[in-house]
């Protein structure tokens, strides 16, 4: 597992990895605690840190011009990851990303950053509704890449109050 949520560099550290029981068969739920020094960038006053650690759908864009078979995925899939950052004692948000949603007929995602008490929260959603996309679908596959894209740059800045 340190392999497979190993993030940002060889410092990482996997502090402690445990299941959570859902009381439902279809759903996992994983819990991790991890140090990762010097990830966040400090420039003058402020701390920047991108809490983008997975970039889910990466690389997976479909070309479309030359694939022309189907490609199968896991049918009516909800997958939620949610990355907690807590606030430093004395400091304070000074710059949030704005979420956003979106979906078409193939699949979708929402993305939304809060604040809660001294927490940071990123909370990424996926959603598919289907089993075997058609080529006809390639396009639309591709159009939701399009939008995610770009919000995996997203940076947070912290500072002092």
């Amino acid at each position: 597992m340190k392999n497979r949520l190993g993030r940002g560099s060889n410092k990482f550290r996997l502090d402690s990895l445990y299941t959570i029981d859902t009381k439902k068969a279809e759903t996992t739920k994983l819990k991790a605690d991890f140090t990762l020094p010097d990830y966040a960038r400090k420039i003058g006053g402020e701390w920047y840190i991108n809490l983008n650690l997975f970039r889910f759908f990466e690389h997976e864009e479909i070309d479309y011009p030359k694939r022309t078979i189907p490609v199968e995925s896991d049918y009516n899939f909800i997958r939620r990851y949610v990355t907690l950052l807590k606030i430093p004692d004395g400091c304070h948000i000074t710059d949030l990303p704005e979420g956003k949603t979106y979906r078409n007929e193939t699949w979708g995602f929402d993305m939304q950053y809060k604040v809660k008490d001294n927490w940071l929260i990123l909370t990424q959603e996926f959603d598919n509704n289907m089993l075997l996309m058609q080529p006809s679908q390639f396009p639309a596959w591709n159009k939701v890449l399009e939008n995610i894209f770009p919000l995996y740059k997203d940076v947070v800045s912290i500072s002092q109050k």
